[in-house]
């Protein structure tokens, strides 16, 4: 099963290993060009992160005293994330006449996308912090000023400084937010670069080099510094004492306007041109477009929610969580020099190969989202199976099917939403009507901004059902 795991993951990466000719990389490759790109990667996800981090920081008092509010408020802060990259520089496009492109637009869009997920970590840590020693503050007369700067703050630099590294991640390997805000070549990205290299040039072997070094920056990135934090990250779950309206409340609810506004005003210029929509759901390309997000993304959870129970019946290695994702672009490459894609294909195939391409990209992100709770559970009844003689295929019908269907639900309606907005893959692999959010960005190109905001809206709808699934019915992955 790990194998298996490992083969949905890697099997891109180990196709374009072998597909490497250096001869052909030393006389295409522009140094100068991959200099700057990378630059310019690893400063707009370092200004990215400090930026999202920093207003997380802000709005984290005020999200620890929310009380009931805070259930409410972490689904506003969380749905940017969760939702597709184009959904969102759409809705920031609609939301500011002149947006900035470049660097600073990519800044914005990032921040856009990350700092509601950095104020819910940072917030639940604030919480837990502020429980743990009010109590003691109050007893000695500490003034609620002395503690916030001489003890809660610094004991949050731990979790600031994993926040950071989280999203520094995110941004390093974001592609649709620099392909649409970037502005030009000279705002590349090594992600970006890839793409012009095989869709613009049609230079493969620049294409295949990029990839492998941007893969070796993700790997570093994860396993030199993601993973050792992530490991002691804590994302708990706490309810503070303290009175919830303060001017800390004010700071969280300025922070959460800013993933609120932009997403009511693409609601809102989608509703004033509702006399569209007939038109818009009648159209062929739109029919296309939302027909294979919808089977991609349902194939996709129901593949997650399998392979999720499979581990947990049968036993998984904790070693799968050191395994790092593949950056999107990467695995469109090796879709587009496996599967033939950038000529026509059939409907069926496409399919086929976005669901392959959708597996390898997101699936080990869900797992290690999972594997706390596929542990817990595992912990909890192996021991006993094994006094009581039971086989595998009992315990797994009996025990872990039954009692971990929430996990593996949870980790399936991740996946489909993940799926639902994946932009890099499918950009690669398909056409511009392939999925919903590659018919928006194609609508955006043509400066078509109604026809996109309801087509944007369908998507917004779908990814807040989607949400609401993992944070009601599943109670989210813990």
């Amino acid at each position: 099963m790990n194998f298996l795991i490992v083969l949905i993951s890697f099997n891109a990466l180990l196709f374009l290993i072998f597909k490497i000719n250096f001869h052909e990389i030393l006389h295409n490759l522009e140094l100068v060009v991959f200099a700057r790109s990378l630059v310019f990667t690893l400063l707009q996800a370092v200004l990215s992160a400090t930026a999202s981090v920093f207003l997380g920081l802000i709005a984290a008092p005020g999200f620890a005293r929310l009380g009931l509010f805070k259930k409410p408020a972490s689904w506003i802060f969380l749905l940017p994330n969760i939702m597709s990259s184009v959904l969102a520089v759409l809705c920031l496009l609609l939301t500011f006449e002149n947006f900035p492109y470049g660097l600073w637009g990519i800044v914005l869009g990032h921040v856009f996308i990350n700092s509601g997920l950095c104020a819910v970590w940072l917030g639940a840590k604030w919480a837990e912090l502020e429980n743990r020693w009010e109590p003691v503050g109050r007893v000695v007369g500490a003034k609620e000023m002395f503690l916030f700067s001489r003890g809660i703050l610094p004991m949050m630099i731990p979790q600031i400084r994993n926040t950071f590294a989280v999203v520094f991640a995110l941004c390093l390997s974001s592609f649709a937010i620099p392909l649409v805000l970037g502005g030009g070549p000279q705002a590349s990205t090594l992600e970006v670069l890839i793409y012009e290299s095989i869709h613009t040039s049609g230079d493969v072997s620049s294409a295949l080099a990029l990839s492998i070094i941007q893969c070796l920056l993700q790997f570093v990135v994860y396993l030199v510094i993601l993973r050792p934090l992530l490991l002691k990250t804590e994302y708990s779950k706490f309810q503070t004492n303290s009175p919830w309206f303060s001017l800390w409340t004010l700071l969280t609810l300025i922070v959460l306007s800013i993933s609120l506004v932009p997403l009511l005003k693409l609601v809102s210029l989608a509703i004033a041109h509702l006399s569209e929509f007939k038109n818009l759901i009648k159209s062929p390309e739109f029919i296309v477009a939302a027909k294979n997000s919808l089977i991609v993304s349902s194939v996709v959870g129901v593949l997650t929610f399998l392979l999720l129970a499979l581990l947990a019946g049968w036993g998984w290695n904790k070693k799968l969580t050191w395994l790092p994702t593949l950056s999107g672009v990467v695995v469109g490459l090796a879709g587009v020099l496996i599967f033939r894609t950038s000529g026509v294909v059939s409907s069926w195939r496409l399919i086929e190969v976005l669901v392959w391409g959708h597996m390898a990209v997101i699936f080990l992100s869900v797992f290690r989202l999972s594997a706390p709770r596929l542990e817990a559970l595992r912990n909890r009844y192996d021991l006993v199976l094994k006094q009581t003689g039971a086989d595998k295929l009992l315990g797994f019908k009996k025990v872990y099917l039954k009692l971990g269907a929430k996990v593996y639900l949870a980790g399936g309606v991740l996946a489909a939403c993940w799926s639902m907005g994946e932009f890099s893959v499918s950009r690669l692999v398909g056409a511009s009507q392939s999925t919903l959010p590659l018919y928006v960005q194609s609508l955006l190109g043509h400066y078509r901004l109604e026809q996109a905001a309801l087509s944007a809206l369908i998507l917004l709808v779908l990814s807040i059902v989607s949400m609401t699934m993992l944070e009601v019915i599943t109670d989210g992955l813990g």
